[in-house]
């Protein structure tokens, strides 16, 4: 299981209890600062019964890396298209 940090794992230990409490399908914009494949390593789509769904491109520069994805509840995957980004506007 791929280590995520204290501060993320307090995160999604709280966000696991919200959504157990409230029974109710979910879809969570996250920036972890980690990439999609780190997070299912960890393990955290199984423990939230979700997806992993994102723009399928770097949305940090700094590090070339995909941080910005959605962690989308099992019975709303299938309802939901591909993310994608905006351009910029100045």
């Amino acid at each position: 299981m791929a280590y995520v940090g204290e501060l993320n794992t307090n995160i999604l230990k709280s966000i696991h209890w919200l959504i157990y409490l409230l029974g109710v399908p979910f879809i969570l914009g996250v920036d972890f600062n980690l990439n999609k494949q780190v997070v299912a390593e960890a393990d955290w789509p199984q423990l939230l019964k979700a997806g992993i769904l994102g723009p399928n491109t770097i949305t940090h520069t700094q590090t070339n890396q995909e941080y910005d994805y959605f962690l989308i509840s099992e019975q709303l995957v299938s309802e939901v298209t591909q993310p994608f980004l905006l351009p910029k506007v100045h």
